[in-house]
C-alpha cells in the first residue's frame, strides 16, 4: 500500500511540475495570444490546484495553514478557465471580450470572504476551522464547498453543449484541423467529467459510509495529474490544434453567406476577380489541399479574406466551403470514371481529390450528384 502511494505521489509531482513547465513555455512563445493565456492559465491553476491538495500527506497543510484556504479559490477558477479555453478553440480569438471575466466573479469572492473570515484567527484555529465543520468558520466555509458541485455541473453541461453546436456546425464541412479540435476537446470534457464524478462519488460514499470512510485523495490527485500530464504531451505533440484557432474563428461567417452592403464591386469588378480565381483555381488547383483555408486561398490571391469571400459568395452563391468542394467533387468524377483509377477505392479517390475523410466526401459527393461515390462509378461501368 505504501508503494502505491508513493507511486501516486510521484505521478502527481509529475503532474504539477509538467504542468508548470509546459504553461511558463507557451507564455514565452504565444506572447499575446488569448488561447495561449487562457490555456496557460488553466495548466497553472490546476497545478497549483494539485500542489495544494496534495500537501495533506506531506502535511503542507500543518506548515502552512493559509495554504489550505487556497484550495477552494482555485477549485472554482478551474471551470471557467476550460470554458473559456473551449470557447476560444470553438470560435477562435477573436470571441475573447472583458464581459467574459464575470465567470471569475464566484472564485474571487470565495477568496475575499475567506480571507475576512480568517482574519484575527491563529493558526490552530484555522487548521481547526478546516478539519471541523462546526468549529469557528467551518460551516461558512462549507457553504462555498457546496456551491462547487453545481457549478461544475453547470459548465460541464455548458461545455458539452458547446461542443454538441459546434459538431453541428462542422456537418457537411470537410474540416480536418477542426475535426482534430473538436475530438481533443471531447477527450478533455470526457477526463475532466470522470475526475469531477470521482469527486463526487468518494464524497457521497464517506457521507453514507462513515465507518468505513476512505481517504480518496490522492486517487483524486493521481486522475487530475493524468489530465494536465496527458494535455501537456497533446500541446508539444501537436501545437497546431492548441493555437491555429483561425480557421474555427471563420467558421461561424462561412455557415451562411454574407450580405455585402458596402464596399461593393461593381458587376465588372465582379466578373473580373470571379475570372482571376476561376484561373487560379484551374492552374494551381488549391482545393486539392486537404489544409486550404480561406485565408490561405486569400493569400494565394494576394487579397483580403473579406474580399476573397466577398467574390465567391456574390459571384457563386457559395460559402467557401461549398466553393471548394464542388471542385473536389467534380476532380472525384473524373477519377472514377478512368478505368485506370479501377484499382482506387473510394477512400483512394477522396483523399486525391482533397478530402480529409470517406463520410465528408459520401456527404457532398451524394448531395452534388444526388448518388454516392460507389454508385456513380457503377453507373459508369467502371469497378472498383
Amino acid at each position: 500500500m505504501a508503494g502505491v502511494r508513493a507511486m501516486g505521489l510521484l505521478i502527481t509531482q509529475l503532474g504539477i511540475l509538467q504542468g508548470i513547465i509546459i504553461a511558463l513555455v507557451v507564455l514565452g512563445k504565444q506572447r499575446g495570444a488569448p488561447v495561449a493565456i487562457i490555456s496557460s492559465s488553466l495548466l497553472l491553476t490546476a497545478s497549483a490546484y494539485l500542489w495544494v491538495h496534495s500537501g495533506y500527506p506531506l502535511d503542507r497543510h500543518v506548515d502552512y495553514p493559509w495554504l489550505v484556504y487556497l484550495n477552494l479559490p482555485l477549485t472554482l477558477l478551474i471551470p471557467p478557465l476550460l470554458y473559456l479555453y473551449f470557447r476560444c478553440m470553438l470560435h477562435g480569438d477573436s470571441v475573447w471580450s472583458r464581459h467574459l471575466l464575470l465567470h471569475f466573479i464566484p472564485a474571487l469572492l470565495a477568496l475575499l470572504h475567506i480571507q475576512w473570515l480568517l482574519w484575527g484567527l491563529d493558526d490552530f484555529q484555522r487548521i481547526m476551522a478546516w478539519d471541523r465543520p462546526s468549529y469557528a468558520i467551518g460551516s461558512q466555509v462549507n457553504f462555498w464547498f457546496q456551491l462547487i458541485n453545481p457549478i461544475y455541473v453547470g459548465y460541464l453541461l455548458a461545455l458539452a453543449w458547446m461542443l454538441y453546436r459546434y459538431q453541428r456546425r462542422l456537418e457537411g464541412y470537410d474540416a480536418g484541423p477542426m475535426l482534430a479540435r473538436f475530438h481533443w476537446l471531447v477527450g478533455l470534457l470526457v477526463a475532466t467529467a470522470l475526475v469531477f464524478l470521482m469527486t463526487l462519488f468518494a464524497t457521497v460514499f464517506n457521507q453514507f459510509n462513515q465507518a468505513l470512510a476512505f481517504d480518496w485523495s490522492p486517487l483524486l490527485d493521481i486522475g487530475m495529474a493524468l489530465v494536465i500530464i496527458a494535455s501537456s504531451i497533446w500541446l508539444v505533440w501537436s501545437p497546431t490544434t492548441f493555437f491555429d484557432v483561425q480557421d474555427t474563428a471563420q467558421l461561424h461567417a462561412l455557415e451562411q453567406p454574407p450580405k455585402y452592403q458596402r464596399h461593393a464591386l461593381s458587376d465588372l469588378e465582379q466578373q473580373q476577380a470571379k475570372a482571376k480565381l476561376l484561373l487560379l483555381i484551374e492552374e494551381q488547383r488549391p482545393y486539392l489541399s486537404t489544409n486550404i483555408t480561406l485565408g490561405r486561398l486569400a493569400d494565394m490571391m494576394q487579397w483580403s479574406t473579406h474580399q476573397t469571400s466577398q467574390v465567391i459568395n456574390a459571384g457563386f452563391d457559395e460559402n467557401f466551403h461549398q466553393f471548394i468542394n464542388r471542385f473536389r467533387v467534380e476532380q472525384a468524377k473524373s477519377l472514377l470514371i478512368q478505368p485506370e483509377s479501377s484499382a482506387l477505392t473510394v477512400l483512394d479517390i477522396a483523399y486525391q481529390s482533397g478530402f480529409n475523410s470517406k463520410s465528408s466526401f459520401n456527404s457532398f459527393f451524394k448531395k452534388l450528384t444526388g448518388m454516392t461515390p460507389s454508385q456513380f462509378r457503377l453507373e459508369q461501368g467502371v469497378s472498383g
